[in-house]
């Protein structure tokens, strides 16, 4: 498997020049991943970044912190399983109108699109079994999945927001002699 393991840091530093304004962007970004074949894969990242004004003020502000864990593959017969866990945090501060961080299908909740879900302030948690079956059909490699996904947006607190949640049952089929 090709993973990434060790530790990452990332300092980002410009210069935006608009028509209306000039202001500067920083921004840090860290994380570590590493593996273990009894426990697994872990990552887990903390981000940070905003523009700052010629008046000295930061504007467009996001803090972020994710992790991604998935356990060793293991056996049960024939059958092989994983299990993934995903999460993610983020604030947004002295955001501009309409501006927002959401927990929309590609970013959160699968399969969901809805505009309650997003805020200046978002959380996210999700997991996922996949159950590899030994049935192979014209090459191609068989798999279940059960995913349940849960996450909070607000514009004020994360504490006050409902509850949103997404479930998931289906198949997957590969074939790595077919691409396209």
């Amino acid at each position: 498997e090709d993973i990434p393991t060790g530790r990452r840091a990332v300092l980002t530093f410009g210069k935006s020049n608009t028509d209306l304004e000039s202001r500067y962007y920083t921004g840090l970004e860290i994380s570590k991943g590493f593996k273990s074949k009894k426990a697994g894969y872990v990552r887990a990242s903390l981000a940070l970044g905003s523009y700052i004004t010629t008046e000295k003020r930061f504007e467009q502000g996001i803090f972020e912190s994710k992790f991604t864990y998935f356990s060793p593959l293991w056996c049960l017969g024939k059958w092989r399983i994983r299990q993934f866990l995903r999460g993610r945090y983020t604030k947004g501060f002295n955001r501009f109108d309409r501006e927002f961080n959401d927990i929309n299908s590609n970013s959160g909740i699968w399969g969901i699109s809805n505009d309650q879900l997003k805020g200046t302030e978002v959380g996210f948690l999700g997991t996922e079994s996949i159950f590899f079956t030994p049935w192979r059909f014209l090459d191609f490699q068989w798999a279940f999945f059960l995913r349940a996904d849960i996450g909070v947006a607000s514009f004020g607190s994360v504490t006050q927001s409902p509850i949103f949640q997404g479930y998931n049952i289906g198949f997957r089929m590969y074939n790595e002699r077919f691409s396209f």
